[in-house]
């Protein structure tokens, strides 16, 4: 499933028309109306997935609550923080990164590229544990794996911000993400990690490198729990 940058980010970035580019596939395939539905359902599946993943765990990646001795209220807190995350011009990549807040919610960034935990553990999950298989996709030469785990960090720091910014203060309003929100967004990301100089580079495919060994050793982990799980059940039914 290698493949160009242009066919990576049209997962998120191009609406699909008569002729669809899948990303990570070497080529261009014709589709029908039902196959364009089809596609664009499963990518809409794909996307509430990992809306309903960050969510769920975005205190666990975002430090967002004061802490104790905090003179402001916590959502003075959690919008200042959040603030200075996704409004950051001098680092515009601030919140995929891992930061410190003191109590008045003033943040600093840490060295480190593109490291904040809840990317590393949401990519983990999404490719590894989650109920889509999708690394039963990932390709067998290990520098294409590389490209499409940068695929994935990327569609997921699209997601983490769209997340930090319904946190912010609004009004009561629903508001309807589709997968095409964050399109902006992911684009600036692959545009950001394509430009990173050698040292950070280096360092950045060291740490998808670290990504690909932790997902196949808890993908055996979460094999063996399954096969545990199935004999438990068998001596149960005896």
């Amino acid at each position: 499933m290698a493949g160009t940058d242009d066919l990576g980010t049209a997962l998120v970035s191009v609406a699909i028309l008569e002729v669809a580019s899948i990303p990570g596939i070497n080529t261009t395939i014709k589709t029908t109306t039902n196959q364009q539905q089809q596609i664009m359902m499963t990518w809409n599946n794909v996307f509430r997935k990992l809306l309903a993943i960050v969510r769920s765990c975005l205190a666990l990646g975002y430090n967002l609550y004061p802490p104790v001795g905090s003179n402001i209220t916590p959502e003075q807190f959690r919008g200042r923080v959040i603030a200075a995350l996704i409004n950051n011009s001098a680092n515009p990549m601030a919140f995929m990164r891992r930061f410190t807040a003191d109590t008045d919610g003033n943040i600093v960034l840490l060295d480190g590229v593109l490291d904040n935990p809840l990317i590393f553990h949401v990519t983990i999950h999404f490719i590894w544990c989650s109920d889509f298989g999708i690394y039963e996709f990932l390709a067998a030469v290990t520098s294409d794996q590389l490209q499409q785990v940068k695929y994935a960090i990327s569609a997921i720091g699209a997601v983490a911000k769209l997340v930090l910014w319904e946190q912010l203060p609004h009004p009561l309003v629903i508001i309807p993400f589709t997968q095409l929100d964050g399109r902006d967004t992911f684009h600036k990301i692959i545009h950001y990690i394509n430009r990173l100089n050698n040292i950070n580079k280096l360092i950045f495919d060291h740490q998808k490198s670290h990504m690909l060994n932790v997902g196949d050793s808890q993908l055996r982990s979460t094999n063996l729990l399954a096969q545990l799980d199935m004999m438990m059940t068998g001596v149960t039914a005896l």
